[in-house]
């Protein structure tokens, strides 16, 4: 189910673009993911492992924006996300950068709630790393269920 969310985040992302229906609004939106390389690298990311998953978001981008008019844009993209490759690619990257902010927003939001909390504990709240694809939390909910 984790994963499904990021499917939809990630689909829902390049479908309202597709809505907006502005060519400017797809070259602000590749300025943006792309000036989020620094923050990514100060959440504790290694750029050079993202470089291949940020390639397909943004490969994906230019293509949805070069279908922007055309009747059949919306099944380009549904296309794209039945791509297995592309779809792992882009939504791995959708995670990576989604991951920090979310726990960033729960943190600020609960703050109460972790100010009990012991430096170590929220030393480990901030080390949450997003898993490689195809290895989602469902996979470490099976894993930590069979120890």
């Amino acid at each position: 189910m984790f994963l499904l969310i990021f499917v939809a985040i990630a689909f829902g992302y390049y479908d309202c673009l597709l809505k907006i229906g502005d060519r400017n609004k797809f070259h602000q939106e590749e300025a943006r993911l792309k000036s989020l390389r620094n923050t990514i690298a100060l959440a504790g990311y290694q750029l050079d492992m993202l470089e291949e998953f940020e390639d397909a978001a943004l490969d994906l981008l230019k293509d949805t924006a070069k279908t922007l008019g055309s009747p059949d844009s919306e099944s380009k993209l549904v296309e794209a996300f039945n791509d297995e490759f592309i779809q792992n690619y882009v939504i791995t990257y959708f995670r990576v950068r989604i991951s920090p902010l979310l726990i960033s927003i729960l943190r600020l939001t609960f703050a109460d709630a972790h100010s009990s909390l012991d430096s170590d504990q929220t030393g480990d709240l901030c080390t949450i790393r997003s898993a490689p694809q195809r290895r989602g939390i469902l996979h470490q909910f099976h894993h930590d269920f069979r120890q």
